[in-house]
C-alpha cells in the first residue's frame, strides 16, 4: 500500500555540488550518497528522503517544493541563521502559528512575530497571550488587516 511506503521528494538542481553543500552544510541533512539512477540522496525523518536530480536548466516552481515540520520553529530559525541561512518565515507562516490549536505553537508564533515583525506585533499583540484561542487570534489578525496591514492572513 502506498500509504505505508517511504516517500522521496525529488528536487531538480543545476549545480549538484553547490546543492549538496547547501542541503548538507546549511540545512544539516544527512547524506546517504548517490543512488543507482545518479540522484544524490539525503535522509530525512523516518524513511523519507530527498533526492537531488541534475537538470541542466533546473526548474522554476512558484510553490513550496519541500516543507519541514519542526517542533520548535524559533530554535530552528536560530540554528539555520547560525549556519548562514536567511531563515525568515513568511508572515503567512507566522499567522498560521498564531491561529494554531496548540498554545505552544501560538507561543512560537508570538516569539517570531515579536522578533521578525515588531511593527505588526505592536498592532496585533497588545494584551495577547499564547493561551488565547485560535478564534481570538483570527479576530486580531482580521482587525489588523483592516488597519492596512496587507501582510496579515487568516
Amino acid at each position: 500500500m502506498l500509504s505505508k511506503a517511504p516517500v522521496t521528494t525529488i528536487l531538480p538542481v543545476i549545480d549538484m555540488s553547490r546543492a549538496r553543500e547547501f542541503y548538507e552544510r546549511k540545512l544539516g541533512l544527512k547524506p546517504i550518497g548517490f543512488a543507482a539512477d545518479g540522484n544524490f540522496v539525503f535522509a530525512c525523518a523516518g524513511e523519507a528522503t530527498i533526492a537531488l536530480i541534475q537538470k541542466p536548466d533546473g526548474t522554476h516552481a512558484e510553490h513550496t517544493a519541500i516543507s519541514f515540520e519542526v517542533s520548535d520553529v524559533v530554535a530552528e530559525v536560530k540554528e539555520l541563521e547560525k549556519r548562514g541561512v536567511e531563515a525568515r518565515p513568511s508572515f503567512a507562516a507566522v499567522c498560521e502559528l498564531l491561529t494554531a490549536p496548540d498554545p505552544n505553537l501560538r507561543g512560537q508564533g508570538m516569539s517570531l512575530m515579536f522578533a521578525l515583525y515588531p511593527e505588526a506585533f505592536a498592532r496585533i499583540g497588545k494584551g495577547a497571550s499564547s493561551a488565547d484561542s485560535p478564534e481570538v487570534w483570527r479576530e486580531r489578525l482580521a482587525a489588523a488587516e483592516g488597519e492596512g496591514s496587507a501582510d496579515c492572513c487568516i
